[in-house]
């Protein structure tokens, strides 16, 4: 708070880095890619992001609908069963 003339405020500024995550589709219990999915990859600089998962036709979703990365864990893994 600046409560006599002259006096100064001073704002110290770093710069925001860049993160890379990860997401993947797999079978229940294996490392399988569901099949028709991709691994995907996208460059953030949020502390975190919330990822939603996709439909297969065929396949059922069963792990958690929507997840979040964050710069500590940087994978998310969606789990699917025929």
């Amino acid at each position: 708070m600046i409560t006599k003339d002259g006096q100064e405020i001073i704002f110290k500024y770093r710069a925001v880095q860049s993160w890379t995550y990860t997401v993947k589709y797999l079978l229940e219990g294996t490392k399988t890619p569901v099949p028709g999915s991709t691994v995907e990859t996208g460059t953030t600089s949020d502390q975190n992001v919330m990822i939603t998962f996709k439909t297969f036709e065929g396949y059922t979703l069963k792990s958690d609908p929507v997840q979040k990365v964050t710069q500590e864990n940087q994978v998310v893994i969606f789990y699917y069963v025929p």
